[in-house]
């Protein structure tokens, strides 16, 4: 049978916004708010270092945005300008302007086929190989190349190599800024657990009604809650339908939360009824959320598509 029951906040946005509405909650009853003073201080304590933590996390997480924008871009400039290297030589070579032989510089084969150039990895090994093949060539007395030069490989490969280093680095100031935050979560759980007790504690003697309506004034969050049931589905690129990777799914009133596997699929288990808010969050991508309907006793299949942030 289903019930209304207080669920434990499960992820860090959860844990923000309910020290955050009890924190103004406490400041705005001033000396008649009714939270012990040890729990005052306390929340006085979590509440600003996880608003810090958060607010940490969210901008090397934009730093990192801007800097796969950046690297993307160089990565198809690169892509493309070794490419054309490889497709111009390979034409210099039919018309008889390079022998057949050369190509081997390059890692080519006589059909001319441009190697495989679908990770970074290997978009930076073939520019590399083209710049140390192209020079070596040259000292056995080979003609200099153009349209495009080897310097114009140089340069695209270079500033590619530069945004993958970038790139890279904002994704470890990224991981350490949510190690930091997570590391306050001990803090932030025992500091909810404590100002939630004290609020039902205070708020006992109304109706359960009217005791969920002035506890949600703290941020206590409620819900309705029933039999275990799973929850599957895809979160995927709006604009190509690609499933997305390490996405996290969550209830906003939930207690726990999932990733998603390699193919975006993923699979939620909840004992939460009722209309809920389903959230998948993602870095380069805007947070998104559904509305699912739980039924008693009854699985249930939700997709996500999520938008590339700009």
């Amino acid at each position: 049978m289903a019930s209304e029951n207080r669920v434990t906040p499960a992820t860090n946005v959860t844990r923000e916004a309910a020290l955050d509405k009890g924190f103004a909650k406490n400041n705005a009853m001033g000396i008649s708010s009714f939270i012990t003073p040890s729990t005052v201080v306390l929340l006085n304590a979590a509440q600003p270092a996880y608003i810090l933590a958060m607010d940490a996390v969210s901008n090397v997480k934009a730093a990192f945005n801007n800097a796969t924008i950046t690297k993307d871009t160089d990565a198809v400039t690169c892509e493309m300008v070794s490419s054309h290297f490889i497709q111009v030589f390979y034409l210099a070579v039919k018309r008889g302007t390079f022998p057949a032989g050369d190509l081997a510089y390059y890692g080519v084969n006589e059909s001319g086929n441009i190697p495989d150039m679908g990770t970074d990895a290997k978009k930076l090994s073939v520019a590399t190989k083209i710049i140390s093949g192209d020079a070596a060539r040259v000292a056995a007395g080979g003609d200099p190349m153009a349209m495009p030069t080897i310097d114009e490989v140089k340069v695209a490969k270079e500033a590619f190599e530069k945004a993958v280093t970038a790139q890279n680095n904002c994704n470890e100031d990224m991981r350490t800024a949510q190690h930091d935050c997570n590391a306050l979560n001990q803090q932030a759980d025992e500091c909810i657990k404590l100002l939630w007790g004290e609020v039902e504690t205070h708020y006992v003697n109304l109706p359960r009604p009217s005791m969920r309506e002035q506890a949600r004034l703290w941020g206590v969050i409620y819900a309705q809650t029933g039999s275990s049931k799973m929850v599957t589905g895809k979160v995927t690129d709006k604009a190509t339908s690609i499933g997305i990777a390490d996405a996290e799914v969550y209830f906003a009133n939930g207690s726990n939360s999932v990733t998603t596997d390699a193919e975006g699929n993923y699979t939620l288990n909840t004992t939460l009824m009722g209309v809920q808010s389903l959230i998948a969050i993602y870095t380069l991508y805007t947070d998104a959320a559904v509305s699912l309907t739980l039924v008693e006793n009854q699985n249930s299949v939700a997709d996500i598509a999520m938008t590339k942030a700009v």
